[in-house]
């Protein structure tokens, strides 16, 4: 009898440490693909502004920023497979001050999330930088 009782609550255990040690990794991650989306919304603010300010000086406006980056395809780094980010510019000019608005927005997915099968991962990370222009 007090065999059975000890199997029991040794079993109970088990299957709470297990379930313990399942959700530490899946918040680990979740905690990897946000950082990727988190890099690739940053390195998307990054482009919008390159594209904004080109090295051969001048501000060539918001006409020219991309509004959607497939940042895995077009870098070939493989740590940004799955991630498409979206970028947004708006200007506003006062006087003789532009100022730009870059919006960055990353969707990194672990898988095809619009399929039925399978789980799915699907972390979103959105970054927004000011500049302005004399």
């Amino acid at each position: 009898m007090v065999a059975i009782f000890v199997i029991t609550v040794m079993a109970l255990l088990a299957s709470a440490l297990l379930r313990v040690v399942e959700d530490s990794s899946e918040a680990v991650t979740i905690e990897v693909w946000g950082t990727r989306a988190l890099a690739a919304a940053n390195s998307a603010a990054d482009r919008g502004l390159s594209q904004l300010f080109p090295i051969a000086g001048g501000v060539a406006g918001c006409a020219v920023v991309a509004p959607s980056w497939d940042i895995g395809t077009d870098t070939g780094l493989v740590g940004f497979h799955g991630c498409q980010v979206t970028i947004g510019c708006t200007q506003q000019t006062i006087n003789t001050v532009s100022e730009f608005r870059i919006n960055a927005n990353a969707v990194c997915s672990s898988a095809d999330c619009n399929s039925s099968g399978g789980s799915c991962i699907r972390v979103s990370r959105q970054v927004e930088v000011g500049a302005r222009s004399d």
